[in-house]
């Protein structure tokens, strides 16, 4: 399963490909074993949506956050990856990472397409913007 996910970011995320294949590989495999994969799959069982998620403290760690710093106590989901085929995908990795870590105050993401610009939302807009895709 770690393979798939791992192949799923890799063809839908160029970033990705210029961290290379090890590096990916390496990062999923810590995301996973700290509980902080998403994946949703569709009635085939094949992955239509993908993310790694770590709390952090916006008010502190969001202009510098570091990868791999998770704090558990913060208030701000930060998305590291995510990728998705379903419109309804990434709602529902944000329901998956409220049920495991409770409700947060924000979402933080990094714009790899947009020169890594970083966005910070209230926890419910991203999940209204992404009902709907």
């Amino acid at each position: 399963m770690l393979d798939q996910i791992t192949d799923y970011f890799y063809d839908r995320i160029e970033v990705t490909r210029e961290w290379g294949r090890e590096k990916l590989d390496g990062m999923v495999l810590w995301y996973a074993a700290n509980g902080l994969l998403f994946a949703v799959k569709d009635a085939e069982d094949k992955i239509v949506g993908a993310s790694v998620v770590r709390i952090i403290d916006a008010d502190d760690e969001y202009a510098d956050s570091e990868p791999y710093n998770h704090n558990p106590d913060g208030n701000t989901y930060f998305v590291e990856l995510m990728a998705s085929d379903d419109t309804k995908a990434k709602s529902k990795m944000l329901d998956m990472a409220v049920k495991r870590f409770g409700k947060k105050k924000l979402v933080g993401y990094k714009r790899f397409k947009h020169d890594n610009r970083k966005i910070l939302l209230p926890a419910m807009r991203f999940k209204t913007i992404h009902q709907t895709g």
